[in-house]
């Protein structure tokens, strides 16, 4: 699909979809970050190659507790952690501006 060759374009390769361990090129993955509830997190977007974390909610957006557990794993790990809110319409230019490309 063109939007995922888009994807892989910005972000490069590899990118991975709906997971809850963060590979990293020669170490050791990173994860699985658990929830406030101590259920496994699961990741929209993850890409190594930019240390990026795309978390995309379509229907709703987790408690308030769920919310800060992800960016308190993404801050701990230096990792850069975004929130995309149902409804929201994420542009090209958007994800480029937050990737500093």
């Amino acid at each position: 699909r063109e939007r995922d060759k888009t994807l892989l374009e910005l972000f490069g390769a590899p990118l991975y979809m709906n997971t809850t361990l963060l590979s990293r090129a020669g170490q050791k993955p990173l994860g699985p970050a658990l929830g406030p509830d101590g259920r496994e997190l699961i990741w929209s977007v993850w890409s190594p190659h930019r240390n990026a974390l795309l978390d995309i909610f379509r229907r709703r957006i987790p408690d308030e507790e769920e919310l800060k557990a992800r960016m308190v794993f993404a801050r701990e790990h230096e990792v850069k952690y975004a929130v995309v809110r149902p409804g929201y319409i994420v542009t090209l230019d958007h994800l480029k501006g937050w990737l500093g490309s």
